[in-house]
């Protein structure tokens, strides 16, 4: 594995897991709000409110699962990824993947951090992979 797509896997679990806290909040409201079901005809639908939101609570207990079972899975990737940053020799490359990756700051906002402009940034950026890289190599 490369380590730029190692280290964009801690974001997409990270994005993994705002998506799934934003179904969580969207379920919640939905059993919170416990509307009745009508057919086009006017009359009542055929699922109660109880089997509703019997279904929609199931529902809800799978997704906080996956969402439990997410949230470990980026803390013990973050917690890898940090130890091999610890690893690198150069502090400057160390500072900018810990920002990028770890605490998923902007080019824009770290270029401001490091006072350096957003295209040195980026050079910086692909040197640190390097030697992150060689790290990787190295397990």
């Amino acid at each position: 594995m490369d380590a730029k797509e190692y280290l964009r896997g801690i974001r997409k679990i990270s994005y993994q897991i705002k998506e799934k806290r934003e179904e969580i909040a969207t379920l919640q409201a939905q059993i919170e709000g416990g509307s009745i079901g009508f057919e086009s005809d006017g009359t009542q639908s055929g699922h109660t409110d109880t089997e509703r939101n019997a279904h929609m609570i199931m529902d809800l207990t799978a997704l906080k699962d996956e969402l439990d079972h997410q949230s470990d899975m980026l803390i013990l990737a973050m917690e890898k990824a940090i130890r091999l940053i610890a690893q690198m020799d150069d502090p400057l490359s160390q500072s900018i993947l810990r920002l990028r990756y770890v605490r998923f700051e902007s080019w824009e906002s770290i270029s401001t951090d490091l006072n350096y402009s957003v295209r040195h940034v980026h050079r910086l950026h692909a040197i640190a992979l390097g030697e992150f890289q060689r790290i990787l190599d190295k397990m």
